[in-house]
């Protein structure tokens, strides 16, 4: 992707030879729009992430919004048996008592694959 910002540590006033008086009326809390949308875009080109990488990791991160919960099931539930009154707490339970390990096991095993996907679409 072409380079849209200057790869240096100068601020965006320096840049631009802003002339504005920080913290006036085009200037608020000494950043104005412009500033605030060539340092986010400076941020995103300083990544190296291509858009669609960028898309692809986004769309998984979404996917792994419970995965914390699922790796803390996980190694609570493989340290002990669950009992009738933990099974009903448990978001893998179900009203017929059936085992919840193999639906908490396929759910583990699924975060696994993504994390692993994630993993290698930021490394590239």
């Amino acid at each position: 992707m072409k380079r849209l910002t200057v790869d240096t540590d100068l601020s965006f006033c320096d840049i631009a030879q802003c002339d504005s008086i920080p913290g006036g009326s085009f200037c608020e809390d000494g950043r104005c729009d412009q500033r605030r949308c060539y340092e986010k875009l400076r941020e995103y080109e300083r990544s190296d992430l291509e858009p669609e990488t960028l898309q692809k990791a986004q769309g998984l991160l979404k996917e792994l919004k419970d995965a914390r919960q699922t790796v803390e099931l996980m190694d609570a539930c493989g340290k002990r048996v669950c009992s009738s009154e933990e099974h009903w707490g448990c978001p893998y339970g179900n009203e017929g008592m059936t085992d919840c390990a193999v639906l908490l096991e396929a759910a583990y095993e699924d975060t696994i694959e993504k994390l692993l996907a994630l993993k290698e679409t930021l490394e590239g």
